[in-house]
């Protein structure tokens, strides 16, 4: 059995379709099938991750993304005045 990573959206749907097929014929832990079906779902998840960060990360290259979303300051705000709302902030939510 030769599994490797899942690199395209075209392996992505083709390794949803082996998953479906395997999760069909419900396979007894520890066979070779279900071994298969473990490896699959793990690929499956971390190919999911990769494609969500990057969706995600921000795109240095076009800063013109980034235009509207801040309006100006009102008034000068330094880093302790930020960190301490940061810091309050995340206390009201619980973290």
């Amino acid at each position: 059995m030769n599994i490797q990573p899942i690199k395209s959206a075209e392996e992505y749907s083709a390794a949803l379709e082996i998953i479906s097929a395997l999760v069909e014929t419900n396979p007894q832990s520890g066979t070779p099938e279900a071994d298969r079906l473990e490896k699959l779902e793990a690929l499956v998840k971390a190919y999911e991750c990769a494609v969500a960060a990057e969706m995600l990360e921000p795109r240095l290259d076009e800063p013109q993304h980034l235009k509207g979303m801040f309006g100006k300051a009102k008034r000068a705000v330094s880093i302790e005045e930020m960190n301490a709302a940061i810091a309050e902030a995340g206390a009201r939510a619980g973290c």
